[in-house]
């Protein structure tokens, strides 16, 4: 409940009698994505992040074992499932990433590590998961997940920039240059303008 300039809040009880009903309805109805998503946003909204990453990690684990062949409102397929499923769940990386706090890295991580062992393509959240070791400076992990995302995407220029920067962290400058004069071939005019900058340190 709450109005302009007022504080959203959320009365615990009504939240509670949701929460059980939602509960019966996943486990009614289990390959119903949206139930889970709905769950999951709720979650999200009472700032209850343990929970939300625990219901994501499971959403992701029963998509593998049903193939990805999620059900939608009405028990309809969903079209494009795997794409459907995999930009929520990179919207709640990005959600938990924009609180900035340094403590849900790790539950970053652990989304992260679990999509990427069923759906190992996925170039955003191999993205997502990099940087969450790149901010707790593990930069060879982060470089691992970066390399497999550049296998799959050669020319996506936010992934090489990062690539670049590991290197640049981890003295490398020569591997850190090329990987910064190829977000200059594939990069927009901003990430090129950075990149640019880059290089003009590093040949310093």
């Amino acid at each position: 409940a709450g109005h302009i300039g007022s504080t959203i809040s959320y009365n615990p009880e009504r939240v509670a009698v949701a929460m059980k009903y939602i509960n019966k309805g996943i486990q009614k109805f289990p390959n119903r994505l949206d139930m889970r998503f709905g769950k999951c946003f709720v979650l999200g909204k009472l700032e209850l992040y343990k929970e939300f990453t625990q219901e994501i990690i499971t959403t992701v684990e029963h998509s593998h074992t049903i193939a990805t062949k999620w059900l939608w409102t009405e028990n309809k397929p969903l079209d494009d499932a795997e794409q459907v499923m995999i930009g929520s769940v990179q919207s709640y990386l990005k959600q938990m990433y924009d609180t900035d706090n340094d403590s849900l890295l790790n539950n970053i991580k652990q989304v992260g590590e679990v999509v990427l062992k069923y759906y190992p393509k996925s170039v955003e959240v191999l993205s997502t998961t990099a940087v969450a070791y790149m901010l707790t400076k593990n930069f060879t992990k982060a470089l691992d997940y970066l390399a497999q995302a550049e296998t799959v995407n050669p020319t996506d220029f936010i992934v090489l920039n990062n690539i670049g920067y590991c290197y640049k962290l981890l003295g490398q400058k020569e591997k850190a240059i090329t990987y910064y004069q190829k977000v200059i071939t594939y990069g927009n005019e901003q990430a090129k303008a950075h990149a640019t900058k880059e290089l003009e340190e590093l040949k310093k």
